[in-house]
């Protein structure tokens, strides 16, 4: 009889200790949705993390995700893919609200947040532009070739010389300005600017 006693005692014991951890254990619920993405892409690359991976939801075939153990706060949804762009947003989680979420768009620049609609069957997550990793290189232009730094760096020095008198056209400006009466200056020391301006100047007065 003592024994039964003792026995009943420890059983009363752990059915009151049971109790208490369920009671004590926090509520969890779980985030469900679907990604929308092209037939082209593969879901295996496609995760849905919160809050940067502390919870995580691998797609399925169809591109539907379950997350299970969601602990009750505010979350920042993102969804990482290599391909696409996704916009970043803002999940509550609570039992209070329908279907237990609740889903803003993101925006940390502090504007009013804009609800991101959830369906009866979770989130829908859609994807934004493609990813580009490299720039994609300009198309030919002729402009764009002529303004190049290089090519003005190697015809600048060619159109000079080509604008240059030649040896024998400066010997012929000399023997003018002699014919003139002014002294011809010396090819060596000459200025070439003053004596091409002080031609043109006189010619024209011609």
């Amino acid at each position: 009889m003592m024994m039964s006693s003792k026995t009943l005692l420890v059983a009363i014991s752990l059915v009151c200790l049971l109790g208490t951890a369920q009671a004590s254990a926090p509520t969890t619920f779980t985030v469900s949705g679907k990604v929308l993405l092209p037939d082209d892409t593969s879901f295996t690359v496609t995760q849905v993390m919160l809050d940067g991976g502390m919870y995580v939801g691998f797609l399925k075939a169809d591109g539907s995700f379950t997350i299970d153990g969601v602990l009750p706060a505010s979350y920042t949804l993102e969804v990482a893919n290599p391909h696409y762009q996704f916009q970043q947003l803002r999940l509550d989680v609570h039992g209070a609200l329908n279907n237990n979420m609740r889903a803003f768009v993101a925006d940390f620049l502090g504007a009013t947040p804009q609800p991101y609609a959830i369906s009866a069957d979770g989130i829908r997550l859609v994807p934004g532009p493609k990813l580009e990793y490299f720039e994609q290189p300009a198309p030919w232009d002729i402009k764009s070739l002529l303004l190049n730094p290089s090519l003005l760096m190697l015809l600048l020095p060619m159109a000079l010389v080509y604008l240059m008198p030649s040896k024998e056209r400066m010997e012929e400006m000399q023997q003018q300005l002699k014919e003139e009466g002014t002294s011809a200056p010396n090819i060596g020391n000459m200025d070439v600017a003053d004596t091409l301006s002080s031609f043109m100047a006189k010619s024209k007065s011609k």
